[in-house]
């Protein structure tokens, strides 16, 4: 199934690229991503919790029309908070807070790949468009900041091969943007997106007995391009 979502998402973007006008422009952006993380497992018990945090993404992109390549430095802002922890379908509120504790100061840094498929409507002060594309997030850092002594750990030095390639994800994107025309040659563009991870593990759920994990986001895109 993720093959076919794959192997689906380039068709599209591909497809796009017809004998068309195209032109080139680039230029920086800024985004904040919502993401939660879920799983369940049974270990004894049935186990069931959620993980909710925040991104921001700073990068620069190049745009040709009907796509749009973006390369991102991606790091966590604030800390991982477990919104839920239930065993045997009950919350339990000391399991959640001894599962939170060791999330507290965690910070995460990565380079994002993004490629996007876009078909632009002209609107008269600019274009609208649809977009459809994928992102390979690779992960360059992942440290915990005592919060009483603020002594720093590398997480990925206790980790083993399986845990820090779990730290490595594949998403799809679908959403909508727009530019905005600021003059002839720059624009402001607004896109947001519905992130969906394909590769959704993480470190604590690596090796547990057959959990099933579900990792989805929201992403807020603002940025000012030139053309060239």
């Amino acid at each position: 199934m993720k093959k076919l979502l794959i192997i689906l998402v380039f068709a599209l973007m591909i497809g796009t690229l017809h004998a068309q006008d195209m032109q080139i422009s680039g230029g920086v952006n800024l985004a904040v991503t919502y993401q939660e993380f879920g799983t369940s497992y049974t270990n004894v018990q049935d186990y069931e919790y959620n993980i909710m945090w925040a991104l921001i993404d700073v990068g620069v992109f190049v745009d040709f029309t009907y796509g749009v390549f973006i390369v991102n430095y991606t790091f966590s802002a604030g800390d991982m908070l477990v919104t839920s922890y239930k065993i045997d379908g009950s919350e339990d509120e000391i399991a959640k807070e001894a599962f939170q504790d060791p999330l507290a100061g965690v910070a995460t840094g990565n380079i994002s790949l993004i490629l996007l498929g876009k078909y632009p409507f002209d609107i008269g002060v600019g274009v609208i468009f649809p977009a459809l594309g994928a992102e390979y997030r690779l992960n360059v850092s992942y440290e915990r900041t005592d919060p009483a002594t603020d002594d720093k750990t590398d997480l990925k030095d206790s980790y083993n091969s399986e845990q820090n390639a779990s730290l490595n994800d594949f998403f799809l994107l679908a959403g909508c943007g727009a530019d905005f025309n600021l003059s002839d040659d720059m624009y402001f563009r607004a896109l947001a997106l519905f992130v969906l991870n394909l590769t959704p593990d993480r470190p604590d759920t690596v090796g547990l007995n057959d959990p099933t994990n579900s990792h989805w986001g929201v992403k807020v895109e603002i940025g000012v391009g030139l053309r060239f």
